[in-house]
């Protein structure tokens, strides 16, 4: 970048520089492994044979809020089928909906992520880590008028999310 400013200074009067995106990931650090999936359930008094009830019955949950988010604010929830980039859909959201600021919309969209699963062999069943598809849901929000915001989470997977905040230029982070 400064070879392009130095090559071409007389025609440059000033620079801008920001984010394209930054992204924040954490993870709850007891259910990131096997082990602390098996802790937290015994502590929520569940056996690991209800491990799927009980992951179904939170993943329906996050997915019923941001439905009824979206809803209230009279925004579009959309399941993304496939490699649409969830940018430039939102941006075109915001743009044919006039929206300047709040929320835009949320996406749902099928990822392939770090899971569990339960694993039957000698003794009792036990908690495994997989990967296998599951829903993400994106929530886009427009901070200021040239900037978003999105923060996803992976219901199928409790011990991870990540929100990439993105300002809204003519540039792409790679």
């Amino acid at each position: 970048m400064q070879t392009f400013i130095q090559k071409f200074a007389e025609k440059i009067t000033g620079t801008l520089e920001c984010f394209d995106r930054v992204i924040f990931k954490g993870h709850l650090m007891k259910l990131s492994f096997a082990e602390g999936m098996e802790t937290f359930l015994a502590q929520q008094g569940l056996r690991i044979k209800d491990f799927g009830r009980f992951v179904r019955i939170q993943s329906d949950q996050l997915v019923l809020h941001a439905k009824m988010t979206a809803s209230k604010a009279q925004r579009p929830y959309r399941y993304l089928p496939g490699k649409i980039r969830k940018d430039d859909e939102a941006r075109r959201i915001a743009q044919q909906l006039g929206i300047t600021q709040g929320l835009i919309c949320v996406f749902s969209e099928l990822e392939t992520c770090p899971t569990f699963k339960i694993a039957y062999g000698q003794g009792r069943p036990r908690i495994q880590f997989a990967r296998r598809q599951c829903l993400c849901l994106y929530t886009i929000s427009c901070i200021l008028s040239w900037a978003s915001f999105m923060y996803a989470f992976k219901p199928g997977s409790p011990s991870s999310c990540k929100s990439p905040s993105m300002a809204m230029t003519g540039s792409r982070g790679k």
